[in-house]
């Protein structure tokens, strides 16, 4: 039995899709992010030292922390779902390619727009930073938005992978930081058949972000 830890609609709601994505038996720990202490009654710093989300206790009692690793380690656990290519090969280098660039690109480049307020007081600051913030997100979303230009369902072509379930995670935040993803048109339609998937509808009625 795997255990993920989370908080809702943060970015371990990733592996929450996978999980249910790949039928893997599972529980959920909610952590509250502010305490650091899970519905459970656990110090999660105990847990996960670092405090963030997402953690995942495998079945063997080990713990697993940030979200692109967890969804490799995932996709290893179950192979059968075919959620990542084949070690080795030039897709599979490509998909961890797309695993970064969400990470470090789109992933952080939401979280000022969520956290600004702690260092920076000013409000007029505040919002110049926003702004400059949301300008250089958006020119990166336009890169994803142009790579799905073809037609493609996915990033990797037809079939889904790890990198579709963290892209439509961070892009799922834009409702809350005026990042319209209306704006982009070929992001919108991933999103849209992204969202119809069993294993999304289940994870977001569990996490109440329905």
């Amino acid at each position: 039995m795997y255990t993920l830890y989370f908080a809702p609609g943060a970015c371990s709601l990733a592996p929450h899709i996978m999980l249910n994505e790949c039928h893997a038996p599972y529980t959920l720990d909610k952590v509250n992010l502010k305490t650091k202490e899970t519905k459970s009654g656990l110090n999660y710093l105990q847990i996960n030292p670092k405090g963030g989300v997402p953690a995942l206790r495998l079945p063997d009692g080990e713990v697993l922390t940030e979200c692109a690793v967890i969804l490799q380690a995932l996709a290893y656990e179950f192979p059968e779902k075919k959620l990542l290519p084949l070690a080795g090969t030039k897709e599979h280098i490509r998909c961890l390619e797309w695993l970064n660039t969400i990470s470090t690109e789109l992933h952080k480049g939401f979280t000022p727009l969520f956290a600004a307020h702690k260092w920076i007081e000013n409000a007029e600051g505040l919002s110049q930073m926003k702004n400059s913030t949301r300008e250089l997100l958006k020119q990166k979303l336009k890169l994803v938005d142009e790579h799905f230009a073809d037609e493609r369902a996915f990033l990797m072509g037809r079939e889904i992978t790890v990198a579709d379930f963290y892209l439509f995670n961070v892009l799922n935040w834009g409702q809350f930081v005026e990042v319209k993803i209306e704006e982009f048109p070929f992001l919108k339609r991933f999103h849209q058949q992204m969202s119809k998937r069993p294993s999304v509808e289940k994870s977001f009625q569990a996490e109440g972000l329905q």
